[in-house]
């Protein structure tokens, strides 16, 4: 049996061959690229730099930048997160390298694919995602998750102890918060319990 699992193994593995892969550069690009998103079209990848004033459309078909999406606010760069119909993109700004006790807040932009227009603008939050199926996002601001329509319309609500980060279920039900721990919560890990 073990041979048979062996044999099974060696015939299955791969192993890649970095001769084989083939370096793309993009003409006319001179800074380097720091976030990578592929839309769900299979061909369109939005790019960032590290300079964070701009976003490159790139056709992966022909591997040229097709357009150009000027960018402000962002000059720590920016995380990029597409819609899973592909017709909005979230950008999050990097945050602030400070003291790892203090909460960093972020920008967060909404773009239209298909256009580039800013959608929603958040100046300051602690995280933000968007909604399965599109048409609103959600952000985490201080203790308030607050869910913006792209329409206008928006409500609030308070997570006691909210910190950090903030997701949404693919089905769009459930909300996770990250949570600040208390002296109570640290004192149920065993490694914390004894460290004063």
């Amino acid at each position: 049996v073990a041979l048979l699992c062996l044999a099974v193994l060696v015939s299955t593995a791969q192993v890649l061959n970095e001769d084989d892969l083939r370096k793309i550069e993009l003409a006319g690009n001179t800074s380097t690229l720091v976030e990578l998103e592929c839309l769900p079209d299979g061909h369109t990848i939005w790019a960032t730099e590290a300079k964070g004033d701009r976003i490159l459309v790139i056709d992966s078909t022909s591997w040229n930048v097709v357009k150009t999406i000027p960018l402000s606010g962002f000059e720590r760069g920016a995380a990029m997160t597409v819609s899973s119909d592909g017709r909005y993109m979230l950008l999050k700004e990097a945050p602030p390298y400070s003291d790892p006790n203090k909460q960093k807040e972020t920008h967060l932009a909404v773009l239209d694919v298909s256009t580039g227009t800013v959608v929603l603008d958040i100046p300051s939050a602690m995280d933000g995602c968007l909604l399965p199926g599109g048409g609103a996002v959600a952000s985490l601001e201080d203790e308030v998750v607050t869910i913006r329509s792209f329409s206008g319309g928006k409500r609030s609500f308070n997570v006691a102890g909210a910190a950090c980060a903030i997701a949404i279920d693919p089905l769009g039900k459930f909300i996770a918060v990250g949570l600040r721990p208390t002296a109570p919560h640290l004192q149920q890990v065993p490694s914390m319990r004894n460290v004063k």
